[in-house]
C-alpha cells in the first residue's frame, strides 16, 4: 500500500478510464471485487470454507479484487482498502506512507457521502467485508496511533471518527451523505437538501417528514426520506453532552475527570443552548489539551469519541444560539465568535497559537465603544482565520485528494463537507453578519451582477474587464486571446496573464503572481463559496471586476454601460516599459563578479538582480553569498550570430525585430493568425536558444572564474537566475516572469542552464504579462545572474511596510521551510511585524505540504514540510526587524515611476539561525489604481466615517 501511494500513475491506465472503471464498481453487485477468498497469514489465498486459513496461521475472510481493481491500484489510486489485514506500522508510525492514512479516510468519507461509492451494491454481496474484522482492524490502527505522536492531533481526531471501530462517531457526514443520495434518486428535494447542509436544524426532520407524505414525495424514496428525518433526529438528541461528559469523568487524571464533572454539573443547571455551546466547547478544549493524560490508549481513544460526540452537541446548540443572531448585540456576536474559535481549536483545526491570535482581535474589540476603522480591521483579521482550518485540513488531506480527484471528483468535496458540518459553519455566519455591519456602517457596499452580496473581500484594489476563466481554462489559456479573469481557488504561481483574479482563497500576499497584480493594477477578490457557484455559472461571459482600496467590490456583466469608463483596454496597466537604450553597453562580455556591481549598473551591463545583489553586498558582506553575472553583451552576441546557415540569412536580432513589427500589424488585423503565429515564434526562438553552441572558450573561462570566486567544480551549487533589462523597473515589477533553475552543480550544467534561462523570457506566459507593455518589444535582453547556493532552512519574502495600509511602521513577510519559500504561492507563514515593538501579527500559519532542499547532485527535490506552529523564531524576527530598521534610507534603485522612493521587496533566508539576504527589489504598486475616479468613488465618504465610533453593546442595524 504504501508504494501504491508513491507510485505515478503508469502510461498505460489514463486517469479516464481508471474514473470509468471507478464508476462501473458503484453499479456492480460485486464492486471493486470478483470473488470471496480467505486470505491467510502465511499468504495463501483460498477458497471460502469452515475456518479454512487455520492450518495457516490463521487469516481473514473478505472480497478479492478484481482485475480492473487491481489495475486501478497499481495505477497509484488505492481503492477498495481493506482493514482488517493492513498491519497498523504501515499506517502510522515512523515507517509509514505519509498520505495513507488520509487515503483510507478520504475513501471513507466518500462511502459515507456518496451512497456507499464503489461498495453502492458490494455491501450487499455476503462476505465481501466481515464488520467485525473491519471494526477489529480499524481499532488496531488507532490504538497504534495515539501513543506515539507521530500523527497530529487534528488527523487523529479525524482518523476516530471516519474508521469504523464501534462508536458511529461521523453522525453529521453521514446526514449529510444521506441528504444527497435522496437527491440523487429526487432531484426535487434539492430545496431541502440545501437547507440541511447550508442552515441546519433540530427542524429539518419534521420538514423531511412533510415532504415524504406531501405532494412531490417519491414512494420509492420512502424509507430513505424516513431514514434522513431519524437520522436528524438522532443528531439534535438532547441527551449527547451530558453523556459523553460523564464518560469523561472517569479520566485517568482525577484532577483532569473533576473538571469534567464540574462542566456536566454545571449544565444540569443550566440547559440553555448558550451554556450547552460555550460549556461544550471548553470540554472539546480540556480534551485536546489533555490527551496524553487520559493514559493507555484506549482511554485516549474513547476520549476521542466521547470529543466526537461533543462536537455533535456543541454543533446543535450552535444552530440553537444562532436562532437568537437578529436581537444579538455586537458585543454578543463576538463572544459567540470566542466561543466558537474555542471549539475550532478543540477540534484541532486552529493552533494554539492561531487561537490566541483570534482572542487577541477579540479583546481589541471590547465595549463599550471602538472606532469603525479599528471594528472593520479586526474583522478582516477574524475573516483571515476564517480560512485557516481549511487550511489546516488542507495540509492533512490535500496529496490524498490530489491522487483521488481524477477518478472521483467527489473527493474534492471532502474539506468543505467537514467544515460546514463544524462550528466553522456558525463562525462564518456570526462574522458574515459583523462584516455586513461594518460594511453598512462604513456605506461599503458590495455587489455581484446587480445583488447585494456578502462574502467579497479585496485583496488588490483595481479595475478590469474580460472573459471570466476557471482554473481548468488556465491549464491550455487560448493562444492570443486577450487577458481573461480568472476563478481560482486559490491564486498559483503559473497563471497567465490575467486581467482580473477572483480567489476563493488568499493564497500568499507576497507570491510573484499577488506582487504583479499589485503592479498592474489587476483586482484581485476573495469570494466566498456562495459566489463561487454564481460566478461558475457565467464562466464565458464578459465580466467587469471593481475592487477599491477601502474595500468594496462589485461584479458585473460587461455591456455597452463600461464603454465610458473603460473603453477597449485593460483598466490600470501602466504604461508602456520603454528601454533606455542609450544606457546600454552591449559590448562588455566579460563575466563580473558581483563585488564589482551596483544599483547603477541595473538597465546597464546587466539586470537588476545582479546589479542589485552587488548593492546588498556592499552594505551588508556578511549575508550575501557570492555571485558572477554574465552581462547582457553576451547575450546580445548570441542574438547577432546568423538566424541558420548560409550566405544573406539575417542575424536572430533583425529577424526577431522584424516579427515583432508584423505581429503589431497583425494583432489588430488578423487576431486569428496572431494567436497562432506568437506560440509558434516563440517556440522557434527557445529551440533556437538552448541549441546555440557558446564554444570552448566560453566553457574554460566560465570553469576558471567559477572556480576562483566560488571554489572547486562540484563542491558548490548555484542557482542560475535570468536578469533582464525589462524588470524592476520603476513602473514595471516582472516578478517570476523568467525562469530560475534551482542548484546546479557543473560547468557543463550551468552553461546548459544559462541557454534555458536566455529563452524563458519566449515562454508564452511572460510574453503575455510583459512584451504587451513593450514600445520595443526586441529590445529585451537577458544577462545571467550565477548566485552560489545558499542551504536555507527557512526562506521567504518580506515588504518593509503593512500591505493593508501601505503605512512603513510595519513589514510584512511570508516565510516556508527550505528553499524558494513564499514565492510560488505556497501556503506560508504570514507575519505583519512591527518596527518599534517587534511584536508579530499571524496573518496565516505555514501550512504548505512540502519544502525544497538542496541536493549536492545538484537540483532542489521536494520533501514533507512539518508545517510548524512557530516558524520564525523570536531571534530571526528580531534580526529582520534590526536588519530594516539599519536599512539606508537613501538605498538606490529603490523608486517608483513618479521618483518617489519606494518599499523594498527583499527575499531573504536563514541558516542555522543567520540572516541570508537573496535579492531586493522596488514593492510597486499601481499609481493608476490609486487614482482610478470609479474607484475612489466607491469608496466616497468612508475617510469622514473611519473615525465614526461603533457602540458595542448595540444591535446591528437589519440589512436593508
Amino acid at each position: 500500500m504504501p508504494a501504491l501511494c508513491a507510485a505515478d500513475p503508469p502510461a498505460e491506465l489514463s486517469p479516464e478510464t481508471a474514473r470509468d472503471w471507478v464508476q462501473q464498481m458503484k453499479l456492480q453487485s460485486r464492486g471493486p471485487f470478483q470473488a470471496i477468498r480467505w486470505f491467510c497469514a502465511d499468504g495463501a489465498v483460498l477458497p471460502p470454507g469452515p475456518a479454512a486459513c487455520g492450518p495457516h496461521g490463521g487469516g481473514f475472510q473478505h472480497g478479492q479484487w478484481s482485475a480492473h481493481t487491481l489495475q486501478v491500484r497499481a495505477a497509484g489510486y488505492p481503492v477498495a482498502n481493506l482493514l482488517a489485514d493492513l498491519p497498523p506500522e504501515e499506517v502510522s508510525g515512523p515507517l509509514a506512507e505519509p498520505d495513507l492514512l488520509s487515503i483510507l479516510l478520504l475513501e471513507k468519507f466518500l462511502v459515507a457521502t456518496d451512497d456507499g461509492w464503489i461498495l453502492r451494491l458490494a455491501q450487499s454481496y455476503q462476505g465481501a467485508f466481515q464488520d467485525y474484522n473491519e471494526r477489529d482492524g480499524a481499532a488496531a490502527i488507532l490504538l497504534a496511533m495515539l501513543p506515539t505522536g507521530s500523527v497530529p492531533f487534528a488527523l487523529q481526531r479525524e482518523a476516530v471518527r471516519l474508521l469504523p471501530h464501534g462508536a458511529d462517531t461521523a453522525a453529521i457526514t453521514l446526514l449529510r451523505g444521506m441528504a444527497v443520495t435522496i437527491v440523487q434518486q429526487d432531484p426535487a428535494f434539492q430545496a431541502l437538501r440545501s437547507k440541511i447542509h447550508n442552515l441546519p436544524e433540530a427542524g429539518d426532520a419534521q420538514r423531511v417528514r412533510a415532504y415524504a407524505t406531501g405532494p412531490r414525495g417519491q414512494a420509492a424514496v420512502q424509507a430513505d426520506y424516513a431514514t434522513l428525518a431519524e437520522m436528524i433526529d438522532q443528531v439534535h438528541a438532547p441527551a449527547a453532552m451530558p453523556a459523553a461528559l460523564q464518560s469523561l469523568g472517569r479520566a485517568h487524571s482525577p484532577a483532569l475527570a473533576l473538571r469534567f464533572l464540574k462542566i456536566a454539573s454545571a449544565l444540569d443547571a443550566r440547559s440553555d443552548a448558550g451554556s450547552q455551546f460555550r460549556l461544550g466547547s471548553e470540554a472539546l478544549v480540556l480534551i485536546r489539551e489533555h490527551l496524553p493524560e487520559f493514559g493507555a490508549p484506549r482511554r485516549r481513544l474513547a476520549a476521542l469519541d466521547a470529543s466526537l460526540a461533543l462536537e455533535t452537541a456543541v454543533f446543535v446548540a450552535s444552530r440553537s444560539v444562532l436562532q437568537g443572531l437578529p436581537q444579538a448585540s455586537r458585543s454578543e456576536r463576538l463572544a459567540w465568535l470566542g466561543v466558537a474559535a474555542r471549539a475550532v481549536y478543540g477540534l484541532g483545526l486552529f493552533t494554539a497559537r492561531e487561537l490566541a491570535q483570534v482572542e487577541q482581535s477579540l479583546a481589541t474589540l471590547s465595549p463599550p465603544r471602538v472606532r469603525l476603522q479599528v471594528y472593520r480591521d479586526e474583522l478582516q483579521q477574524l475573516g483571515r482565520a476564517a480560512a485557516w482550518p481549511e487550511r489546516r485540513l488542507r495540509y492533512h488531506f490535500g496529496n490524498a485528494i490530489e491522487r483521488l480527484v481524477p477518478i472521483e471528483p467527489l473527493a474534492a468535496g471532502y474539506i468543505a463537507d467537514r467544515l460546514r458540518g463544524s462550528v466553522m459553519l456558525f463562525y462564518s455566519e456570526v462574522l458574515e453578519s459583523l462584516a455586513r455591519d461594518a460594511d453598512q456602517l462604513g456605506e461599503t457596499q458590495h455587489s455581484l451582477f446587480g445583488q447585494e452580496t456578502p462574502g467579497l473581500s479585496r485583496l488588490n484594489p483595481g479595475l478590469a474587464r474580460g472573459i471570466l476563466r476557471t482554473s481548468a481554462d488556465a491549464v491550455r489559456p487560448e493562444p492570443g486571446a486577450p487577458p481573461a479573469i480568472y476563478l481560482v481557488p486559490e491564486t498559483t504561481s503559473d497563471l497567465p496573464a490575467v486581467a482580473g483574479i477572483l480567489t476563493g482563497g488568499e493564497g500568499n500576499a507576497l507570491s510573484h503572481v499577488q506582487l504583479l497584480a499589485r503592479n498592474l493594477g489587476i483586482p484581485n477578490v476573495r469570494v466566498g463559496s456562495a459566489a463561487q457557484a454564481i460566478l461558475e455559472a457565467h464562466r464565458g461571459r464578459a465580466i467587469v471586476v471593481a475592487a477599491s482600496a477601502g474595500g468594496a467590490v462589485r461584479i458585473e456583466d460587461d455591456g455597452p454601460q463600461w464603454e465610458a469608463l473603460l473603453g477597449s483596454t485593460r483598466a490600470g496597466v501602466p504604461d508602456l516599459i520603454h528601454v533606455n537604450l542609450a544606457k546600454l553597453e552591449l559590448l562588455r562580455t566579460d563575466f563580473i563578479p558581483t563585488t564589482q556591481l551596483r544599483a547603477a549598473d541595473s538597465g546597464r551591463i546587466a539586470g537588476p538582480k545582479a546589479a542589485q545583489v552587488g548593492e546588498l553586498t556592499h552594505y551588508f558582506p556578511q549575508n550575501v553569498s557570492p555571485g558572477l553575472a554574465i552581462p547582457f553583451g553576451v547575450y546580445r552576441a548570441v542574438l547577432d550570430r546568423p538566424l541558420r546557415a548560409g550566405r544573406g540569412a539575417p542575424s536572430m536580432f533583425e529577424w526577431l525585430k522584424g516579427q515583432y513589427a508584423e505581429l503589431a500589424v497583425r494583432k489588430g488585423l488578423d487576431p486569428e493568425y496572431y494567436g497562432r503565429r506568437v506560440p509558434e515564434l516563440l517556440a522557434f526562438v527557445r529551440q533556437w536558444l538552448q541549441a546555440a553552441d557558446l564554444g570552448r572558450a566560453f566553457r574554460e573561462r566560465l570553469r576558471s572564474d567559477m572556480q576562483a570566486l566560488f571554489g572547486l567544480e562540484g563542491t558548490y551549487g548555484v542557482f542560475v537566475r535570468s536578469d533582464t533589462n525589462v524588470e524592476d523597473l520603476p513602473g514595471f515589477t516582472g516578478a517570476g516572469l523568467n525562469q530560475t533553475i534551482a542548484n546546479v552543480v557543473g560547468v557543463d550544467a550551468v552553461i546548459a542552464a544559462i541557454k534555458q534561462v536566455w529563452a524563458s523570457p519566449f515562454s508564452e506566459r511572460a510574453f503575455g504579462w510583459r512584451q504587451g507593455l513593450m514600445d520595443q518589444p526586441e529590445h529585451v535582453y537577458a544577462s545571467v545572474l550565477l548566485h552560489r547556493s545558499v542551504p536555507n532552512d527557512k526562506s521567504g519574502v518580506m515588504v518593509t511596510a503593512n500591505l493593508d495600509t501601505g503605512g512603513r511602521e510595519d513589514i510584512t513577510v511570508v516565510v516556508n521551510t527550505g528553499v524558494s519559500g513564499g514565492v510560488d504561492g505556497q501556503a506560508a507563514e504570514t507575519l505583519r511585524i512591527s518596527l518599534a515593538t517587534g511584536a508579530a501579527r499571524l496573518l496565516a500559519s505555514a501550512t504548505a505540504r512540502s519544502q525544497r532542499v538542496l541536493s549536492a547532485e545538484g537540483g532542489a527535490g521536494l520533501v514533507r514540510s512539518d508545517a510548524p506552529e512557530f516558524l520564525l523564531q523570536p531571534d530571526e524576527i528580531r534580526q529582520l526587524v534590526d536588519f530594516v530598521r539599519g536599512f539606508p534610507k537613501d538605498y538606490p534603485g529603490l523608486q517608483d515611476a513618479a521618483g518617489h522612493a519606494a518599499p523594498a521587496d527583499i527575499e531573504f533566508g536563514f541558516v542555522r539561525g543567520h540572516l541570508m539576504l537573496l535579492q531586493i527589489r522596488p514593492f510597486l504598486q499601481s499609481a493608476q489604481a490609486s487614482r482610478n475616479q470609479y474607484l475612489i468613488g466607491l469608496d466616497a465618504g468612508f475617510d469622514k466615517l473611519g473615525g465614526k465610533i461603533v457602540e458595542m453593546l448595540a444591535v446591528p442595524q437589519a440589512p436593508s
